[in-house]
């Protein structure tokens, strides 16, 4: 069975208007239960980022801001380069393979360090420090006693495999 072909720009045009600079999708005119003209497009969907429904199904707004600004659907993952998966300005979005993707990944909530890739490891009371992704994506550095040096280690690592210090954009 054929997979149906995705909405074009055009389509999703009818329905919405994109502005690049606040990344706000508003509805351009009453689509069903869904919204009306003039209000905003999209609901916090429980991942955190913005979605609608529209052409019998749920689309992610970021995905739509990209197809309505750059008139074709990205071909790779879409990150929210500071972090915030509400902000869908274009110029917090980037198309991005997944391994790059990874390396722009926020601090996790348990991390106690403040740096990703710096977990305390509570049994053999020592830092790990670890860059990549999961399974034989990541690299394992030695582990550390001392914080500082822990994070110095994953700070040098960031730099030898290319990851970019989004801290400092946004």
């Amino acid at each position: 069975m054929a997979k149906k072909p995705l909405p074009t720009a055009d389509e999703f045009r009818q329905f919405l208007k994109y502005d690049p600079a606040t990344g706000v999708l508003t509805w351009t005119e009453q689509v069903r239960r869904h919204g009306w003209a003039g209000k905003p497009a999209g609901s916090l969907h429980s991942r955190g980022y913005l979605r609608l429904g529209l052409f019998g199904r749920d689309w992610y707004c970021h995905r739509i801001a990209w197809l309505l600004h750059y008139g074709e659907w990205p071909e790779l993952e879409i990150d929210h380069i500071n972090h915030c998966k509400t902000d869908n300005r274009i110029c917090n979005l980037r198309s991005v393979t997944h391994a790059e993707n990874v390396k722009n990944m926020p601090r996790q909530r348990r991390n106690k360090s403040g740096v990703p890739g710096v977990i305390w490891s509570p049994k053999k009371l020592y830092w790990r420090v670890q860059i990549g992704g999961s399974g034989t994506d990541r690299v394992n550095l030695p582990s550390e006693h001392c914080l500082g040096r822990a994070i110095r280690a994953r700070r040098a690592a960031e730099k030898k495999h290319g990851y970019r210090d989004f801290r400092q954009h946004g």
